[in-house]
């Protein structure tokens, strides 16, 4: 896989984590958290599903720049959670 396609694959799983945040935000505030997670985790695994793979054939060093922190903040907190 090239480098443009496993940006691409990245982006299609930041596309769908925004999405869920989004759904996720119409939601009453006492049940986004719940919501968040049960649209983002599939989303989550399968990133740190292609990410455990991609560590094979790609630099560690690069791909520990990436392995994702945010995860569990993403879980509880969302997008916002960094402002």
């Amino acid at each position: 896989m090239t480098d443009r396609a496993r940006a691409r694959v990245g982006l299609g799983f930041i596309r769908k984590l925004y999405g869920a945040d989004r759904f996720v935000s119409r939601a009453p505030p006492v049940r986004r958290t719940e919501e968040r997670r049960r649209l983002a985790d599939p989303v989550l695994n399968a990133v740190q599903a292609w990410l455990d793979a991609e560590s094979l054939v790609v630099l560690p060093k690069v791909l520990a720049a990436t392995k994702i922190r945010a995860i569990p903040v993403f879980r509880f907190e969302g997008r916002d959670s960094a402002a």
